[in-house]
């Protein structure tokens, strides 16, 4: 039986757990079986130089996982024996991914900063360099004031967050929906609350899933100013010429003598006001794929060779001039040895340091899904 040990660190004001994550014992039946490099910036930074370490390069794309769900160390994701499988019996995902490298990774600190977004969004940047503009997938935001690339670390960022699809600026993830034993969709109750402030109106209410049907009689939408205020009905008395429609699966409107019209607009309820609606939802995804991308990416970058397309990278860190010439291989290697690969350690990263944006249960949560002896030692 493993041991899990746990050290927790904070900086102020923002839950974040930077902890180094290493000692992976046994295997999981997971892995990236493919990386997709999108845009490879260098220098990054308009070509601002960081010390010692000097300039940084910025990697984005995308990368492709397969579970077994049959294997203990995943089976523990909800709903996983219900999402669908491949011709070989696994669940596939796909998530966005970002590297913020030194450009010369021999003068840089030989760590990782592995970060998981908080709803898409990078934070790291903005808590530890100050920066006015975070890190996206298509900018590597601002160095403020540079302390991260002045220590010499790599960035890592993955998407993991149901809330943040991909396809944007944020760091997204696309999960597999759940489904009935004979493929049809599973269905249920669902609550949605949105909450319009006097300083905005909001045009329409997305519905993180799908409504199973149109029939606004499954459907009912209430609207209070405060949480502990009794819910109004819309349409009701109390609100003359107030009613709510579907625009399509995924949104809601509101109208007001049939024409639409913007939550928290004149005549809607109050400029302040919290509206929640409930309905017959459809297609639930297996959410907690999210943990098992941030450990599947950080499992392949620390191990990996190549991914299953079998382009390999160089042995050795004096080759990266050879390597280069091949253009798709060139990009590959850049992320699997010059970006994580501590080549004075002779291949292995000693740390992956995780910046964990929830709270202590998601880090637990995040260890038991690995399925390893680990212990977190801040730093």
């Amino acid at each position: 039986m493993h041991k899990r040990t746990a050290a927790v660190c904070s900086f102020a004001q923002l839950t974040i757990f930077a902890c180094a994550l290493f000692a992976l014992a046994e295997p999981v039946s997971a892995h990236v079986t493919q990386i997709t490099i999108n845009t490879v910036e260098s220098p990054a930074y308009g070509g601002q130089t960081f010390g010692s370490v000097g300039t940084y390069t910025r990697i984005d794309g995308t990368f492709t996982g397969k579970l077994d769900p049959s294997d203990p160390h995943n089976a523990v994701i909800v709903d996983i024996d219900k999402a669908p499988r491949d011709s070989h019996g696994l669940v596939t995902y796909t998530a966005d991914f970002q590297i913020l490298k030194p450009t010369s990774l021999a003068l840089g600190s030989h760590r990782v900063l592995l970060e998981l977004p908080n709803r898409g969004g990078a934070l790291v940047l903005l808590t530890l360099n100050d920066s006015p503009a975070s890190n996206t997938t298509l900018s590597a935001g601002s160095a403020g004031n540079g302390f991260l690339m002045n220590e010499g670390y790599t960035i890592v960022e993955v998407g993991w967050d149901l809330t943040a699809p991909q396809g944007g600026a944020q760091f997204g993830i696309t999960l597999p929906a759940a489904t009935q034993k004979d493929g049809t969709p599973i269905t249920g109750p669902a609550t949605e609350e949105l909450v319009v402030d006097f300083t905005s109106t909001v045009a329409s209410l997305p519905l993180t899933y799908p409504a199973a049907n149109a029939d606004p009689s499954r459907a009912s939408l209430t609207v209070r100013e405060n949480y502990s205020d009794t819910p109004i009905p819309v349409p009701s008395a109390a609100l003359p010429g107030l009613d709510w429609q579907y625009i399509d699966a995924q949104h809601v409107q509101l109208t007001l003598n049939g024409a639409p019209v913007s939550f928290g607009a004149p005549g809607t309820h109050s400029p302040t006001a919290l509206y929640e609606f409930t309905y017959v939802a459809q297609n639930p995804k297996v959410v907690g794929i999210g943990f098992a991308s941030a450990r599947d990416l950080a499992t392949f970058l620390r191990d990996a060779k190549t991914d299953e397309q079998r382009l390999d990278r160089a042995t050795s860190c004096d080759s990266e001039s050879t390597v280069m010439s091949n253009a798709v291989q060139g990009l590959v290697t850049e992320v699997l040895e010059n970006s994580v690969v501590d080549c004075e350690l002779a291949g292995c990263i000693r740390y992956v340091d995780a910046a964990f944006m929830q709270a202590n249960d998601n880090a637990l949560q995040f260890a038991q899904l690995s399925g390893t002896c680990m212990s977190y030692e801040c730093i």
